[in-house]
């Protein structure tokens, strides 16, 4: 099981924006590179619960993708003026198949 934190700003966050985090796999590239897989997420709903699991913390229900067998993050809340925006600020995680994101 993936242990995910939230800091009490994020968890605020996340409640006045419907009460839902989804973790998924998301892509960077680079103009000369390639692809890199690194962790996103958003505060909302999966469109298909069937490929997440998901916990309840303090009223919030986290869905995290079912590849993802184990591992750790803290989520908080980055301000910007008055931009709001979660971001992973630690990770570890362990997926089906061997690949890991540390």
């Amino acid at each position: 099981m993936v242990g995910v934190n939230l800091t009490s700003a994020a968890l605020d966050y996340v409640r006045r924006h419907g009460g839902h985090i989804m973790l998924m796999d998301g892509y960077r590239s680079g103009c000369c590179g390639g692809r890199m897989r690194v962790p996103a997420l958003a505060a909302e709903q999966p469109k298909d619960a069937s490929q997440y699991s998901s916990f309840e913390i303090d009223g919030c229900t986290v869905w995290v993708p079912s590849t993802w067998t184990s591992g750790r993050m803290e989520i908080d809340l980055a301000r910007l003026w008055r931009f709001r925006k979660l971001v992973i600020q630690s990770i570890e995680i362990h997926q089906a198949g061997g690949i890991s994101v540390a």
